[in-house]
C-alpha cells in the first residue's frame, strides 16, 4: 500500500503523456498525408466552429470534429473564422486550416476586363 500513491503518479504522468501525444499529432499532422485531393470548402456567414468541424468531417478533410473545436477554442480563434470559399485537403493539418480559416485565405478568382469597357460592358 505505501507504493501506490508512487504508481498513481507515474499512471498520471504516462496517461498525460500520451493524451499529450495524440493531441500533438491530431493537431499538427495531416489525416491523409499522400492524398492528392483538393475540396472547395465553403464557410457561410454566421457559421461556427462546431457547424465547421461537422462539415469538415463528413467531408473527409478531419478525423475528429472536436479536436478541431478544442484547438479553435484553445488558440482563441473560434471567433477568427472567416466565412467565405477555401481550398482544403486530407493533406492539411487541423492548425494549417485553422490559419487559412482565421486569415481568410479564401480562393481568388483572377478576372480581367478587356482594355475599352466600360462599367455598363463589365
Amino acid at each position: 500500500m505505501e507504493n501506490l500513491p508512487k504508481n498513481i503518479i507515474y499512471w498520471a504522468i504516462l496517461l498525460f503523456l500520451i493524451g499529450s501525444i495524440f493531441l500533438w499529432s491530431e493537431f499538427f499532422l495531416p489525416l491523409n498525408p499522400s492524398s492528392s485531393k483538393i475540396i472547395d470548402f465553403t464557410i457561410e456567414k454566421g457559421q461556427g466552429a462546431k457547424q465547421i468541424s461537422q462539415t469538415l468531417k463528413e467531408r473527409g478533410i478531419i478525423k475528429y470534429g472536436s479536436i478541431f473545436r478544442f484547438y479553435v477554442l484553445f488558440t482563441g480563434q473560434a471567433k477568427k473564422l472567416q466565412a467565405g470559399n477555401y481550398e482544403v485537403s486530407p493533406v492539411m493539418s487541423i492548425s494549417e486550416i485553422v490559419n487559412k480559416f482565421s486569415e481568410g485565405d479564401v480562393i481568388k478568382v483572377k478576372i480581367t476586363i478587356p482594355e475599352g469597357w466600360n462599367l455598363q460592358d463589365i
